[in-house]
C-alpha cells in the first residue's frame, strides 16, 4: 500500500488496511494474512501493528534497493484478532 507524502500521518493506511483484513478474515474467510515492511518504514509498521497485526520476525538484511540493503520486519494477522474499533496503542 502507498500513500502520498502529503497525507502521511494521518491515519488513512491504518483505516484501509482495517477495512481489508476485517474482509478478509469475516467475508472470505482467511484465517491468516502476512505482510513485511523495511525496518526503517516506521509509518507502514504502525500502522500494521494498529490495524492487529503482530510482528512475527526479522530477517536481517533481507531486502536490497539499489546499493542499500535493509532488515525485513514480518507481522501476521490471525482471524479471531479483528479489532474491537479502537486502534491498538491507543
Amino acid at each position: 500500500m502507498s500513500i502520498e507524502r502529503a497525507s502521511w500521518g494521518r491515519g488513512f493506511a491504518t483505516e484501509a488496511l482495517s477495512a481489508v483484513l476485517s474482509y478478509l478474515a469475516g467475508e472470505e474467510g482467511i484465517a491468516t494474512v502476512t505482510a513485511w515492511s523495511a525496518a526503517g518504514n516506521i509509518g507502514s509498521r504502525r500502522a500494521m501493528e494498529k490495524s492487529g497485526m503482530v510482528e512475527t520476525r526479522v530477517e536481517k538484511n533481507a531486502l536490497v534497493v539499489g546499493d542499500s540493503t535493509y532488515d525485513k520486519v514480518w507481522y501476521e494477522f490471525r482471524r479471531g484478532d479483528e479489532d474491537t474499533g479502537v486502534p491498538r496503542g491507543q
